[in-house]
């Protein structure tokens, strides 16, 4: 089973961001998705890893979400999500998850293509039998925006 939701507080100054240790300067342009994967409890790493693989449609929107930091045109290489290898943390049912992911962009006048294998790394809990990540979601800025 698998749970999104969405949380809105534009964060402010060096605001925990809720079900992260992180801290963000100045992004009032975010909003944290929060994603819940029901693999099953007392799983060790390797086995987590593999419960993981079989989720990774779910994860794609946390793990790897707008990709167009890479190229304005860009577009996330659908179904290249590859998780990793899974390490654990110092902290009780702290984990980093590692993964790659491809994207691409391809400009029609001039037939030329770009792209890369990203590879990237995500900490996450997992405990209850369940693997939380939660991620920011970066909004598209609007000149609206700007007055």
């Amino acid at each position: 089973m698998v749970e999104q939701r969405t949380h809105k507080p534009l964060v402010t100054g060096s605001t925990p961001v809720p079900g992260t240790n992180c801290c963000f300067d100045d992004l009032t342009n975010m909003s944290t998705l929060s994603v819940r994967v029901t693999v099953g409890r007392g799983l060790n790493p390797v086995d987590l890893l593999s419960a993981l693989q079989q989720h990774t449609d779910e994860l794609e929107e946390v793990l790897v979400g707008d990709v167009s930091h890479h190229n304005v045109r860009a577009t996330y290489s659908y179904d290249s999500l590859e998780l990793d290898e899974i390490e654990r943390e110092s902290g009780r049912g702290c984990y980093t998850l590692r993964y790659r992911y491809g994207w691409e962009a391809y400009w029609g006048c001039k037939d030329m293509n770009d792209g890369n294998i990203e590879n990237d790394e995500i900490s996450f809990r997992y405990c209850g039998g369940e693997a939380i990540f939660s991620g920011e979601v970066f909004e598209k800025r609007d000149t609206h925006d700007e007055f």
